[in-house]
């Protein structure tokens, strides 16, 4: 069996990724980090008022995707179509456009805070689709950084943290000026642009 380290996670480093279980019958995908402790088993930090956290309670079941794509980061976050297909192993779906995925189930968890757990995972499976490397750009670093940052402003906002909630807000702004300093790519520009939509729509001002 292809192992963790095959696909790129190294212990003790926390990685983006997106997390994909069934809700009901549905597939269902959320942007979440994960890290692997040990080499074999994997933990993930959920908030407790997700649905992706609801889902692990009821069947326990869960896929790991792992891509370098900020636009497929994009379509999960904005809840914009993506594509699925079944695993092997588990009762959870695994992302098509994924480079590479693990395929686990829930062991145990433990409260991190109020609004937070840390689940520890069983790998069931780990496989890995041919990828080719891309080249690092600053761009597509601040765009995975400004949704990551957007997801957890809309959970401060409605845990009633507005502190933390504006302090992000402000990264998501240094993003935004960076992103278009450093690239004319049409697609860069018009997610970055869509991710300053939606705070606006949550009552703070995200234009640079």
């Amino acid at each position: 069996m292809t192992s963790l380290s095959d696909i790129g996670l190294q212990i003790g480093v926390l990685v983006e990724s997106i997390v994909s279980t069934y809700s009901g019958d549905t597939p269902h995908a959320a942007a979440m980090g994960c890290m692997t402790p040990d080499g074999f088993t994997l933990v993930i930090r959920p908030f407790t008022n997700t649905q992706t956290f609801r889902n692990l309670l009821d069947r326990r079941s869960l896929v790991v995707n792992i891509t370098h794509d900020p636009s497929l980061f994009y379509r999960v976050v904005f809840g914009e179509p993506v594509e699925f297909e079944e695993s092997r192993f588990v009762d959870a779906p695994v992302v098509k456009e994924a480079v590479a995925w693990v395929e686990a189930v829930s062991l145990e968890s433990k409260p991190l805070s109020s609004e937070r757990v840390e689940v520890l995972c069983q790998v069931k499976h780990v496989e890995a689709r041919l990828a080719r490397p891309l080249p690092y750009s600053r761009a597509e670093h601040a765009l995975m950084e400004s949704l990551i940052h957007y997801t957890r402003v809309k959970v401060f906002k409605q845990a009633g943290m507005q502190q933390e909630a504006s302090k992000l807000v402000e990264k998501i702004k240094d993003y935004e000026r960076l992103i278009r300093r450093v690239s004319t790519n049409p697609s860069h520009l018009a997610m970055v642009a869509r991710v300053v939509e939606e705070i606006g729509k949550l009552g703070y001002d995200c234009r640079g």
